[in-house]
């Protein structure tokens, strides 16, 4: 099992294209799930749970989350805010929790924003494999086919998808891959 992200554009590409080639060699079955996702299994049971990565440019990847067990349920689609979008949000939710690696650099930024620093959780800090493999579906089998169907989970454009100085590649947009 291979966590899709969101994360670093260059990274998850790297990551899951290593995977995806170790499983090819070996004819071993493979599948993916969200980090974002994965870390919510390992927050606290049933509060709403902010799982968050670093985005760069002044932004964190955000999954909303309730963890019910072994399972998690997203409340929204995982999205790019800022942090102070991010702390108006554990303002407003009594029951939320931030955790994840962003709160290593953000943490103290969610805190002077506002965010009630009890809500700012030190751990998990990040998702463990053990989290991602119990998310993801892995067949029973090496499926070809499911294997080169594998993408990284991106939720917003790369920087060069959203500069203005290159237009777009010809052919499907980008955004096809975005979840």
């Amino acid at each position: 099992a291979v966590g899709l992200g969101p994360g670093s554009f260059t990274g998850l590409r790297i990551g899951l294209a290593t995977a995806k080639g170790l499983a090819y060699a070996l004819r071993l079955p493979l599948a993916g799930a969200s980090s974002l996702a994965a870390l919510a299994l390992e927050g606290p049971e049933g509060r709403v749970l902010f799982a968050t990565a670093v985005a760069r440019q002044g932004e964190l990847y955000v999954g909303r989350y309730r963890r019910r067990g072994a399972r998690v349920e997203a409340l929204r689609p995982e999205e790019a805010v800022t942090p102070d979008a991010l702390a108006a949000l554990l303002r407003d939710e009594a029951d939320a929790v931030a955790l994840g690696p962003a709160l290593a650099e953000y943490g103290r930024a969610l805190v002077a924003a506002g965010a009630p620093a009890e809500r700012v959780l030190d751990a998990p800090a990040h998702p463990s494999a053990l989290a991602v493999a119990r998310l993801a579906q892995l067949p029973d089998r090496f499926d070809m086919q499911a294997l080169f169907a594998l993408e990284p989970h991106y939720v917003r454009a790369c920087e060069a998808e959203r500069n203005p100085k290159f237009p777009p590649a010809p052919g499907p947009a980008p955004t096809a891959r975005r979840v």
